[in-house]
């Protein structure tokens, strides 16, 4: 197996485990009574702590300490909000009970989450390729402006061209051209 096969397989395996462990969490939250806000927050503030310690310690392996673990919550807290609207959506428009809303508002996280991970904890490698680029998508900077200064060299020859026959066609664009009937142009304004 690759080592980033195996980086995939210890990710998916840590994202089951806190896929169960919230999910469970905010189902005997809402069977002990609390409202969808208060589960959903006290689920966000223990799998803040579990998800940092599981990931950094073996499914991205990084040094722990506070900046990683803030960059993380800072991650997680871009989430909140979209899964708190996704769990409202499955609780209250669609009426759905919260055994079947909790996995289904998770499930729409799970990609999100995955990037924003490995943003958030594989260092300065990963902070300059942006949350994504964990998934194969090219570092933003370097390859963008590569790729634009290798457009305008392909298309600067074809863009002179294209200028130099428009402009063997296009009529004089001087103030005293010679208009059809032996007018002029106007100057100023009328």
């Amino acid at each position: 197996m690759t080592a980033r096969l195996a980086g995939h397989v210890r990710y998916a395996l840590t994202a089951a485990t806190c896929f169960c462990a919230h999910n469970a969490i905010l189902i005997v939250a809402d069977r002990v009574g609390l409202t969808m806000m208060q589960a959903a927050s006290t689920s966000f503030c223990i799998m803040i702590v579990l998800g940092y310690l599981l990931l950094s310690s073996w499914a991205i392996p990084s040094e722990r300490g506070w900046l990683g673990f803030l960059r993380y919550a800072f991650a997680m807290a871009l989430n909140f909000p979209i899964s708190t609207t996704l769990l409202w959506l499955f609780l209250r428009v669609f009426e759905l009970p919260m055994v079947i809303a909790a996995p289904g508002a998770t499930w729409g996280m799970v990609v999100v989450n995955y990037g924003m991970s490995h943003w958030a904890l594989a260092g300065q490698q990963a902070a300059s390729a942006g949350p994504f680029g964990c998934l194969g998508l090219p570092r933003t900077r370097f390859f963008w402006r590569h790729q634009s200064r290798r457009l305008k060299e392909l298309m600067l020859p074809r863009l002179r061209a294209k200028e130099a026959r428009g402009a063997a066609e296009r009529p004089s664009t001087s103030s005293t051209a010679e208009l059809p009937r032996g007018r002029t142009r106007r100057r100023g304004p009328r």
